[in-house]
Parts: structure tokens; sequence; C-alpha cells
């Protein structure tokens, strides 16, 4: 990233010329590879200046009506989603900093599987005040082990010490508790999904966005379970989300993470599914770069887009309007990256939408330098 830094330092005046103003003072950047690469030098910056003394990243929870009232949260969860987003970056000077100031933080809010030979973690940070009000939860503790083996970081991870978290059909629950799973087919049934939408009883009571992930990391570590396979390939076929998630009702998501687990993560089963993704996504595009309102969704239809292989006018739309929202401090507005099920409230933070767009701008030169 050196080269990005002397090109952004030294052609200030080249840069002025080609863009022009929106009524906001936001700089329209035409799809040039300078451009792109300094709105990531920029937004390098900007998550740069958002780690905290302790090496964390603030969550948010915001109130949907009024989306600028927010409550911070302590979290390593998130704080490892935003360097899992800046892997594209890791040699870079800033981002093997803040990975470094990262660490002790993540491993100070661990815990571990009951018999100790996994570690395992809660959304909210040992000294957020809603520590107690969960458990540690599958999802969170995949998302945090597949970084962390992605950073080369060494941790207490034995798989299999998550297996009694599964149903009869071999799918995951999402607590690392007993009792909090016997909820959740009561907690589906809230989210909207009902036991006919599904074609095997197996599947309702799970969330498909929490399979993908753990399929995720199982196939990272060598141990691709058939039956998340089976699952993840037949909510594609069938259309069943949003009805099979009831954590992550964001349009999109769950098609992201399937084709990145695809593409970066040896899930090799799901490769029935990648074709069916892509086209979905095709027939949503609004005609003018979004699939959405929401940058997260945006980022994240763009994202499977790439990650399916798909070149040509949707991505470089959506790529253009994703350039255009970069604010003057090079980061992106906060987004709903999940809902509360109970609560009108959101989940987000600029750190999160700003990495994980930079992360998808990474993919879209990536792709750009293959001929079409």
């Amino acid at each position: 990233m050196a080269c990005v830094l002397i090109v952004a330092l030294g052609g200030g005046i080249f840069y002025f010329l080609r863009e022009r103003k929106n009524e906001k003072g936001v700089y329209f950047a035409p799809l040039s590879r300078e451009n792109i690469d300094r709105a990531i030098d920029r937004g390098l910056f900007f998550i740069e200046e958002q780690q905290r003394p302790d090496g964390s990243f603030l969550l948010y929870v915001c109130d949907v009506t009024e989306p600028e009232r927010c409550d911070p949260i302590q979290s390593a969860v998130h704080t490892a989603g935003v360097i899992a987003a800046l892997l594209p970056f890791r040699d870079d000077p800033r981002v093997r900093a803040m990975v470094e100031k990262a660490k002790p933080f993540i491993f100070e809010n661990m815990d571990t599987t009951p018999d100790g030979r996994h570690a395992v973690w809660n959304l909210f940070g040992k000294k957020d005040e809603r520590y107690d009000r969960i458990p540690a939860d599958i999802d969170s503790t995949a998302l945090v082990s597949i970084t962390l083996k992605k950073y080369s970081i060494a941790f207490p991870d034995d798989v299999s010490a998550l297996e009694q978290y599964k149903n009869e059909g071999g799918l995951f629950y999402n607590w690392i508790s007993d009792s909090w799973n016997l909820n959740e087919k009561s907690r589906h049934s809230f989210g909207g999904g009902k036991e006919s939408d599904f074609s095997d009883k197996n599947y309702f009571g799970v969330d498909c966005v929490v399979n993908t992930d753990v399929l995720t990391y199982l196939s990272y570590v060598g141990k691709e379970s058939p039956e998340i396979c089976a699952y993840v390939n037949n909510v594609v076929e069938t259309q069943t989300y949003p009805q099979c998630t009831f954590y992550y009702r964001n349009p999109y998501l769950f098609a992201f993470v399937v084709a990145v687990g695809n593409k970066d993560n040896n899930v090799t089963c799901t490769a029935p599914s990648m074709q069916k993704l892509q086209n979905y996504v095709v027939t949503q595009e609004r005609g003018d770069g979004t699939w959405s309102s929401n940058v997260f969704s945006n980022v994240s239809a763009i994202g499977t887009l790439l990650k399916t292989g798909y070149r040509g006018e949707f991505v470089d739309r959506g790529i253009q309007r994703v350039l255009e929202q970069q604010a003057t401090d090079g980061g992106w507005a906060k987004a709903n990256l999940f809902p509360d099920l109970y609560n009108p409230v959101f989940y987000g933070s600029k750190a999160i939408s700003t990495a994980v767009i930079l992360n998808v701008l990474a993919m879209y030169q990536e792709n750009e330098q293959k001929p079409r």
C-alpha cells in the first residue's frame, strides 16, 4: 500500500481536476484504479482513527426511527469483524498495527466451552453492561476463530467441542448453552419463519446465516459438514431467505456469506448455488447501482456478484455509487448490519461499514486486473 500513499500524497491536483463535487461537497470519483486506491487509502486512515486505545472498535445499537441515536457496545466479535474485512490489506503497516492492538482485546474477552477445549466469544465484551444478558454463541465464535486463523494467531480450537450444540439433523443452534438452544424454535417463529416453510423439519429452529458461518469455519479447517452443505444449498434452491434467519434479516447478507465461503474458505460443496445466487442478485438491482437504501445490503450484493464471477454493468454501477457515498473523513455511514429481533433498533458502526466496503473495493480491483 506504500505506492497508494505516494499516489494520494503526490497527485492531489490531478485528482481535483478529474473529480466533481455534489451539493454536499463529496467527490464523485470516476471508476479508475487511482481513484479506488485513493478511496481505500482514505478509508484505512479513517478506520485507524476509529480504533480505541484498548484495541477495540466500538459497535453501536441505534434507534431505527432516529438512526443517530446510538449507544456504544464493547465487542471483541465486532473488533474481529473489522480486522477480518481488512485481510486484503494485511501487509499495510497501518493494518498490521491495528491487528496487533486488537489481539489483546479479543483475548481478554475470550471464554471457553465447559470442557475448556474451544475458545468462545460473546457478542458483548466482558466490561460491557450487557455482557451477562446472553451466553457466548456459535456464530460469534466461528467469526472470531476464522479471523484469528487467517492472521496466524494461535488459540484453543478443538472444533469437536462445539458439536454438542447441533440438532438431530446435524445443524448448529446458535448458543453455547443448552437451555438457550431449547428456545430457538420459538425464536424462529417470532422472526417470521413457519415450520411449513422448510422441507426438512431439521431446518426449523436453526439460522441459515449462522450455519453458513459455521460451515465456512469448519471447511476452512478441513471439516466440511455435509448436513450444513445440504441445508445451505436447499435454502438457495427454494429461496427461503429471509425466513431461514432470525438474527440477520438483512437482504443479500446470506448470499454474500455463502459466496465468500465458497470462493475464499474451501466450501466446495456450495458450488451448485453460485450461479443461482448471482442470478438472484442481478434480478434485484434497482437500475441505479443499488439494491436497497442500506449501503451494507448494497455492498453485500456487489460482493456476491464479484465472488460468483460476475463482471459488468451492475458491479460497475454499484461500485460507482459506493464511491460517491464515501464521506469527507474517509469513512462510510453507519448501516444496518443486523436488526434486533425484539426491539426497533439495529446494530452497526462506521468502522464495520467502511472495512467491508474496502474489502469489496479490493475484490473489484482484483477482478478488474483480469481481462473481460
